[in-house]
């Protein structure tokens, strides 16, 4: 599951490229990056049950192995105030919570389902006090199995959970349409996923901590496409951009420009082939005209300095 975040990262060629039209990613990486931010909040940080003491029903040094309820059934027991003003409703074993029981805490927050030995273990849901719901498994406290947790706002993640973060398999999606489906890691997206805008645009391919990170292909909706490698979101090392036009690049990127040794063809057939930076032509190439006739020159910032073997 996932990968190791090792990043695949273009020999530091020191001459390189730049040209023509600076349209390229600017507003869709700006919302890879608050959706990558937003991932972040979708697992539960605070544990309501074992971390607020208002989960305690006493502190005590109770053993809480199986020997502790012995042959004992749960039996189900008036409503009990404990200690820090939160209220047991449900089913006991000795002084253990134990059996099928509802729980609400002062700030309104509410518990309804299984217990096992005075923790929430089995099938249960959990109402925040600020509208955040989640429902599903849970493990000692904590979400852990299959569960849905659902943000007041409308977002909302459904699938693997341990020990109260998000890890396996799952699927989250935004109140705008926008969708993430693949693995994660720890509470963050890692490894294979799909993210998908909700203005149509789409990337498949790798994720390290939330990022877009690895290899991958990111497709507009004005047709463009990039295939290759990716680096904290920012397309890096090897890829190949293609224009819905007709006119492409093939080479290496670093931080989205063009950087090092690279290949770009326009829709008409000329063809430059050479050394870039900063996503310029800069550096010594080649170019062929649509007639196939070719000439080696100097460019520097985009623009070609001289013809060489003039």
């Amino acid at each position: 599951m996932g990968q190791n975040c090792t990043m695949y990262s273009p020999e530091s060629q020191d001459s390189t490229i730049s040209e023509e039209q600076k349209d390229l990613l600017e507003s869709n990486k700006v919302k890879i990056l608050l959706l990558s931010e937003i991932h972040t909040k979708l697992s539960i940080e605070e544990d309501k049950i074992s971390e607020d003491p208002s989960s305690k029903v006493e502190e005590s040094s109770k053993d809480n192995s199986e020997t502790t309820t012995g042959d004992n059934k749960p039996e189900k027991r008036p409503e009990k105030e404990l200690p820090n003003g939160a209220k047991y409703n449900g089913e006991w074993v000795g002084d253990q919570r134990h059996g099928y029981g509802t729980q609400i805490w002062k700030d309104s927050s509410k518990y309804e389902g299984e217990w096992r030995y005075d923790k929430a273990n089995g099938l249960g849901i959990l109402f925040h006090a600020d509208g955040d719901v989640y429902e599903g498994s849970w493990k000692d406290d904590k979400a852990h199995g299959k569960g849905v947790y659902t943000h007041a706002n409308g977002a909302r993640y459904e699938g693997d959970w341990d020990l109260d973060k998000q890890h396996g398999v799952g699927v989250e999606t935004w109140p705008d349409g926008a969708r993430f489906s693949g693995e994660y890691r720890d509470g963050k997206k890692n490894g294979k996923g799909e993210l998908l805008f909700a203005d149509g645009s789409k990337y498949n391919g790798s994720f390290c901590s939330n990022e877009i990170n690895g290899y991958g292909e990111y497709l507009w909706t004005d047709g463009k496409n990039y295939v290759g490698y990716w680096e904290h979101n920012k397309m890096s090392g090897h890829g190949k951009l293609q224009w819905a036009d007709g006119k492409s690049y093939e080479g290496f990127f670093a931080e989205d420009k063009r950087k090092g040794f690279g290949i770009f063809q326009w829709g008409d057939g000329r063809r430059y082939e050479g050394m870039w930076k900063s996503g310029k032509q800069h550096g010594q190439g080649k170019f062929t005209t649509a007639s196939g006739d070719t000439k080696q020159g100097i460019w520097k910032n985009g623009k070609r300095e001289k013809w060489l073997n003039e």
